[in-house]
């Protein structure tokens, strides 16, 4: 395997002044794609996809966002569910069922006790997608938007 690379795509699944996106990171080596690349395949979200420093697949909610600035009121993270990627490029296509979300503090990347939850019974996705590289082996990876830099994806 060459230079970690990770995936973001976003859907928004509440049209209102203030509305609520899907937003999908996939990370290359870690969750279930642990020694190896993204693929596609049906997932359980387990417990490292439900910690912010370690998911591989980090399905988040964001709530309530300005559009203009893109900041969201709220931000949770999936805790359990089925997420299906049917592909992975050049447009991330799939599904997320029976998904809870728990509230995550985004200064802190770490879920709020006794914060709010939110669920998504069903959800049909195919978002684009933005690649990032993680700047070598051993950078990127799990959740809170891994960093590196948009590249073309599969040019790492």
């Amino acid at each position: 395997m060459g230079a970690r690379q990770w995936y973001r795509g976003s859907m928004k699944i509440v049209d209102e002044a203030a509305p609520d996106f899907l937003v999908l990171e996939l990370y290359d080596d870690y969750g279930p794609f642990a020694g190896g690349d993204v693929l596609p395949g049906t997932y359980e979200i387990g417990a490292e996809d439900a910690a912010v420093d370690s998911c591989g697949i980090c399905a988040y909610v964001y709530a309530d966002v300005d559009e203009g600035t893109g900041a969201a009121q709220e931000l949770y993270l999936a805790q359990s569910g089925t997420v299906v990627i049917e592909q992975v490029e050049p447009e991330i296509v799939g599904s997320i069922s029976g998904a809870t979300f728990a509230e995550v503090d985004p200064a802190e990347e770490a879920l709020v006790a006794g914060g709010c939850d939110t669920a998504l019974e069903d959800v049909a996705y195919t978002v684009a997608l933005t690649c990032y590289g993680s700047g070598g082996e051993d950078g990127g990876g799990g959740g809170g938007g891994g960093g590196g830099t948009p590249v073309e994806c599969g040019d790492i």
